[in-house]
């Protein structure tokens, strides 16, 4: 299963928007962090499944092409490579 979480909104026709400047309240972030750590953790006495406020479910389209998991971490190295060097 492969999850992901943006901030960007969703147009209709279903491409993402830009992630403008947005001020979230203390609470509203406290309340995603910890929702994010539990249904990344996913502790057995804690099945409440929190969700996320004005969370939307996207469907990915599948790749006719996928790529192997090596040949995404490679290319992550290589980002990260890339940004050492500039720093």
């Amino acid at each position: 299963m492969f999850s992901w979480y943006g901030i960007d909104s969703v147009k209709k026709s279903g491409m993402l928007r830009r992630a403008g400047a947005r001020r979230v309240p203390p609470d509203e972030l406290i309340r995603t962090i910890e929702a994010l750590g539990i249904l990344i953790a996913d502790p057995p006495l804690n099945r409440k499944r929190e969700s996320l406020k004005k969370a939307i479910l996207v469907d990915q389209e599948k790749s006719p092409h996928p790529h192997t998991i090596r040949h995404y971490l490679q290319e992550l190295i290589e980002i990260v490579t890339d940004i050492n060097s500039k720093v």
